[in-house]
This record gives C-alpha cells, sequence and structure tokens, in this order.
C-alpha cells in the first residue's frame, strides 16, 4: 500500500467505527469490547504503517514501535505539525470530524427510522 492509501483507510476505518458506534447508539446497547479493541487495533498498525512510509529514517526495531503505542496522541499530532504545518492540524480535525460526523448521522437516522415505524 501507499502512503496515500494507508490514509485514505484510516479514515475509513475511522468512519465505519464511528457509524458502528452509532448503531448501537441508536439501539441503547453497548458498543462490545472486542470491537473496541479490533478497531483500535487496526487503526493503531494503519498509523505505524503510515509513519512507516511516511518518515524518510523509516522506524527501527521493536523498541520503536513500543514507544510509539505509548506515545502515539503525541507523536502523530507532533509529526503532522513538523511536516506538514496547518495542512497537518487540518488532517487531525478531519479525522476527529468523520469519526463523530458518521456516529451521529447513523444514530439520527436510526431513531428517525425507529420512530416512524
Amino acid at each position: 500500500m501507499t502512503n496515500k492509501l494507508v490514509g485514505i483507510a484510516i479514515f475509513v476505518i475511522i468512519g465505519l467505527s464511528g457509524a458502528v458506534t452509532g448503531l448501537y447508539i441508536a439501539a441503547h446497547a453497548e458498543v462490545p469490547r472486542e470491537t473496541i479493541y479490533i478497531v483500535r487495533i487496526v487503526i493503531y498498525a494503519l498509523v505505524v504503517r503510515w509513519l512507516h512510509y511516511d518518515t524518510k529514517n523509516n522506524l527501527g526495531g521493536m523498541r520503536d514501535h513500543f514507544i510509539l503505542a505509548l506515545l502515539w496522541p503525541f507523536v502523530l499530532p507532533y509529526h503532522l505539525w513538523k511536516t506538514r504545518r496547518f495542512r497537518g492540524v487540518v488532517v487531525i480535525f478531519a479525522a476527529l470530524f468523520v469519526g463523530f460526523a458518521s456516529c451521529m448521522l447513523v444514530e439520527e437516522v436510526l431513531i428517525a427510522l425507529l420512530h416512524k415505524a
């Protein structure tokens, strides 16, 4: 996969995760822990792959991946700011928007459909 495809996959997974969460919220059910863990692992793996493609000095051994696993909420925004400045900040907010918007959209549509029936 190329860097651009991995980035698109991250946004798709975030959107699908939000949509699934919206389904559970509309059904007044709790999202299963397994689903949450799977989504976290997939997003983490895609973020590591994306950073691997994006950095000129590719991530080295397991030690670097472990550090990234612990600190990725800090490393990713820093990396995006250093490499893309304002566009990097826009990417972070776009990802958050996709996740929340898909969750809210699916939830509202399902609630509206259930109340009609």
